[in-house]
């Protein structure tokens, strides 16, 4: 069961998508990174549609990977595999 702390967390998390999604041109392209292996779904709005949001441990934003503890391992990994 989560701790109170934790649920005001995620709603926090869910409001603020609540307020992205109103600019954010295609919802359907954003992504949650995994943190601390908390595995909770979280949907953006889509033209009235709830749209829940890929999950990925790490990702590619702006030519840097970063994985799911923030750190740049997955982005050095990536260099030396090519």
């Amino acid at each position: 069961m989560r701790s109170e702390q934790q649920f005001r967390l995620h709603k926090a998390v869910q409001l603020d998508l609540n307020h992205i999604s109103t600019w954010a041109e295609e919802c359907r392209k954003c992504k949650v990174l995994w943190h601390k292996n908390e595995q909770v779904n979280y949907f953006m709005m889509d033209n009235g549609i709830n749209v829940f949001l890929e999950t990925t441990s790490e990702e590619k934003d702006l030519g840097i990977w970063e994985d799911d503890i923030l750190k740049f391992l997955s982005h050095i990994g990536h260099i030396y595999s090519v």
